[in-house]
C-alpha cells in the first residue's frame, strides 16, 4: 500500500512536471502568434518577417527565463551559442497547432516584397550632330531643327552608337533618344541632372 501510494505521488509530480512545461511552449506559442498578428503583413515580408518572428519569440518567451533553462536546457542569453535555434524548434512545432495563422506568415517569410518599378521617361530630338566633347564621358552636342543646341550624354551602348565615335559623328542626322538622370557631379559635389543618350534613329 505505501508502495502505491509512493508510485502515485511520483506520477502525479511527473504529470505535473509534464503539463508545467506544456503551458510553458503553449504560453510562448500563443504570445509569439499574437505578436505576429499585429505586424502589418504588407510592410514585412521575406527576411524582414523572419526577423520580426525572431523578435516575437524572445518577446514571449522572456518571462519563462527560468522554465526554459531548467525544463529545455534553454538559455536566454546564450542565443548565438545553439539556444536560439532549439528555441525555435521548440516553438515553431507548437505555433503551428495554436496558431492558425502561422503556416501562411511562413510562406510569406519565403517571398520577398516586389521591387519597386521605376518607369523611365524618355525624350526625344530631331536633328543632327554638331560636336564632340571627349572628356571621362563623351558628350553628343546635337542641334535640332530651331536651332537649339541638346547636350546629351553618352553612358550606355544602343542601336546605332558606333557612329557617335570618332570625328564621323559630325553631321549624323536622325531621332535621338534620351532620358534624364541624376549623377553625381565630384566637382560641384553633388547630383546633377543630365540628359543621358539611350537611341539613335537615323533619317
Amino acid at each position: 500500500m505505501h508502495r502505491m501510494r509512493h508510485f502515485f505521488a511520483l506520477a502525479f509530480i511527473l504529470s505535473s512536471m509534464l503539463l508545467s512545461a506544456q503551458d510553458v511552449l503553449d504560453n510562448i506559442s500563443r504570445g509569439t502568434c499574437d505578436c505576429l498578428l499585429e505586424l502589418d503583413r504588407n510592410e514585412y515580408k521575406g527576411e524582414a518577417l523572419q526577423m520580426q518572428l525572431g523578435l516575437c519569440m524572445m518577446k514571449a518567451s522572456a518571462p519563462y527565463e527560468k522554465e526554459l533553462r531548467k525544463q529545455y536546457k534553454v538559455d536566454l542569453s546564450q542565443l548565438d551559442a545553439g539556444a536560439g535555434e532549439k528555441l525555435g524548434e521548440l516553438v515553431g512545432m507548437r505555433l503551428v497547432g495554436v496558431c492558425p495563422e502561422f503556416l501562411q506568415i511562413v510562406a510569406d517569410m519565403e517571398s520577398e516584397p516586389a521591387a519597386a518599378v521605376v518607369e523611365q521617361v524618355t525624350a526625344t530630338v530631331n536633328g543632327v550632330v554638331t560636336g564632340l566633347r571627349d572628356r571621362q564621358f563623351s558628350t553628343i552636342l546635337v542641334k535640332d531643327v530651331s536651332g537649339r543646341t541638346v547636350e546629351l550624354l553618352r553612358l550606355e551602348h544602343f542601336q546605332n552608337a558606333d557612329l557617335l565615335a570618332g570625328a564621323s559623328a559630325t553631321d549624323v542626322k536622325g531621332i535621338f533618344t534620351y532620358t534624364v538622370k541624376e549623377l553625381y557631379d565630384p566637382v560641384a559635389g553633388t547630383y546633377r541632372s543630365h540628359n543621358v543618350l539611350v537611341g539613335l534613329e537615323l533619317e
